[in-house]
């Protein structure tokens, strides 16, 4: 058994020899997305993989709108929000602790998000969404319709999420 694909020695700057631990699981150096006001360390977490964007869908081709009044502005972002709003409270009825997309998050989103004490994280490698899948034993979901109960995955205590801030980097 070659257990280099399983096992990596990863040197963080500015600790000691002494500060080296070993951890179980997968270790991936990303940024929350609002680090003053997502959590950090968290235990008996749930965990949503995603493989689709937070943010609004903007048409195939480019799209031109005729604004003749500022309300009409007015109505194109509340479109927006209405459709981010809807993603939001589609996930956040499975109650996640993580929330890890490959795609982008929107700020509104990651309000929704901090407003109920989920950490998310986005632009994540398709490689490390899928070693996350391995060790939890979750499943990469596609399409917001396709979320279910089952693909909300609890992690034990003794695997904590811990998420780096841009002062360990």
């Amino acid at each position: 058994m070659d257990i280099q694909k399983y096992i990596k020695v990863e040197k963080v700057p500015g600790g000691q020899l002494e500060d080296s631990v070993v951890r179980k699981g997968v270790m991936i150096n990303k940024d929350v997305i609002a680090p003053g006001k997502m959590r950090r360390k968290i235990f008996n977490q749930r965990i949503i993989l995603l493989d689709w964007p937070l943010q609004y869908k903007k048409g195939e081709n480019q799209t031109n709108a005729e604004l003749l009044k500022e309300e009409d502005w007015g109505v194109l972002l509340q479109l927006e929000e209405e459709y981010i709003e809807r993603l939001c409270v589609q996930i956040l009825k499975f109650k996640p602790d993580v929330v890890i997309t490959e795609k982008g998050l929107s700020d509104l989103a990651c309000h929704y998000f901090s407003k109920a004490g989920v950490s998310g994280m986005r632009r994540l490698r398709k490689t490390h969404n899928n070693r996350i899948a391995k060790a939890c034993g979750a499943v990469i979901v596609n399409r917001p319709d396709e979320l279910q109960q089952s693909d909300v995955v609890n992690r034990p205590d003794d695997l904590a999420c811990c998420l780096p801030t841009s002062q360990n980097r």
